[in-house]
């Protein structure tokens, strides 16, 4: 994991509201970072993971990961909802047509959502994106992080 990118990502985050929450690296030893960003309208979670290769169920895994974010930062099911965006960096090589849109949610069900990914490939320095809805309140986050890539990375 590039750590200049983790430390642009806290750089960023943190003056918008975001405060760190420590993974848990038993549970899970990809996630590498949570941000966390909680107020009275709005709730997101940004999960930055480090992966040797994509496997073949990549959007199942991505969405238990989904669920493993918004659990470290205590999300309540019904109290409200939980908008993630998910950042993983491969390893190994990233198929350039891989359709991430799989991996982000259509609908809005009230829970923990993925709204976002980014998929660097390590091996390429490029990275790509999939979004799903609510662009006027997140819209911002994911232009963010899409800044803290282009420092290091070039999008496919």
């Amino acid at each position: 994991m590039n750590p200049a990118l983790l430390e642009s990502l806290r750089t960023t985050f943190v003056p918008l509201g975001f405060r760190p929450v420590e993974p848990d690296r038993a549970a899970a030893p990809e996630l590498q970072r949570i941000l966390k960003r909680q107020t009275w309208n709005t709730n997101r979670a940004i999960g930055v993971f480090q992966i040797e290769a994509v496997p073949p169920d990549f959007h199942k895994v991505v969405k238990r990961w989904g669920w493993r974010i918004a659990k470290k930062v205590g999300f309540f099911p019904f109290f409200y909802s939980l908008g993630i965006q998910v950042i993983v960096s491969c390893k190994g090589p990233v198929d350039a047509k891989m359709n991430l849109s799989h991996c982000v949610n259509k609908v809005d069900n009230q829970l923990a959502i993925v709204q976002s990914i980014f998929l660097i490939d390590e091996s390429s320095s490029r990275f790509m994106q999939a979004r799903t809805w609510g662009q006027l309140i997140t819209g911002k986050y994911q232009d963010d992080i899409v800044r803290c890539l282009r420092q290091f990375y070039k999008e496919k």
